[in-house]
């Protein structure tokens, strides 16, 4: 009888990989992996998981990088792999876990997945009002932009609007602008905006004033009167008043 060898010389196939949580200071890219240090002592579990196949000796296991101060078991389910971790704010702020799926012949595939702390806050500028701007509206437009070089904006803002040290709105926004939600009153009122990131990072913006002016200004024409009858050169006076008056202009016709 003949003895039959088969080589195998294929690396298994690892067609899948991912990192599933559920804390709300960890936020998941791809392979990529972002954490705050918002957690203090409690510990943040995540997976990484994946899948693996091979035609040719058969799957042996899946090992994984020791991290976190964690060292998972191999899995010896390979075809269907995972890996259990926890942080904590004391853990290194950058770095990699590899994991590794061998066959039975001794060839390797490796996947990596990074992680990154991020205890940055977002950065945001006020747009719209900007400051000491005077609107006839009682209900205007409030805009701004953010951005964050961590885990990225959550498009999650708060939005403070207030008078005369009285907040009158305090309220969650999910997008970069939004049209007052309630209606407000004249005089000098002041906002801002707190931004959040993916892991919890937030940063307050500036603060900004603004006016709302509901009343028209008064005006008054005093020379010529109404239905006089005036040749030659014509001289006109008048006068305007306004709390916030900034300008005239002087209209007339024939006829």
């Amino acid at each position: 009888d003949d003895d039959w060898i088969t080589l195998d010389g294929t690396a298994p196939n690892i067609p899948s990989s991912s990192i599933s949580t559920t804390s709300p200071y960890i936020f998941v890219s791809g392979n990529d992996l972002y954490f705050s240090d918002l957690m203090g002592n409690s510990p943040q579990p995540f997976t990484i998981l994946g899948t693996a196949s091979n035609g040719g000796s058969g799957l042996w296991k899946a090992t994984s990088s020791s991290t976190f101060g964690d060292s998972p078991p191999d899995d010896f389910s390979p075809s269907s792999w995972s890996f259990d971790y926890d942080i904590v704010d004391s853990d290194p702020g950058s770095g990699t876990i590899m994991v590794t799926v061998h066959d039975n012949a001794g060839n390797t595939n490796t996947v990596s997945f990074n992680y990154f702390e991020d205890k940055s806050g977002p950065n945001i500028n006020l747009e719209f009002p900007p400051d000491t701007f005077i609107t006839s509206s009682s209900t205007p437009t409030f805009a701004w932009t953010s951005s964050d070089s961590g885990s990225g904006i959550s498009n999650n803002y708060r939005l403070e609007i207030s008078k005369n040290s009285v907040i009158l709105y305090d309220g969650t926004v999910t997008s970069n602008s939004i049209v007052c939600p309630i209606t407000l009153t004249e005089g000098l009122h002041t906002w801002r905006v707190q931004a959040f990131d993916n892991v919890g990072n937030s940063f307050w913006s500036n603060t900004n004033s603004f006016t709302v002016d509901l009343t028209a200004p008064v005006t008054i024409i005093s020379s010529p009167i109404t239905g006089s009858v005036v040749s030659g050169i014509v001289s006109i006076y008048g006068e305007a008043s306004d709390l916030n008056f900034q300008s005239y202009y002087l209209k007339y016709g024939y006829g």
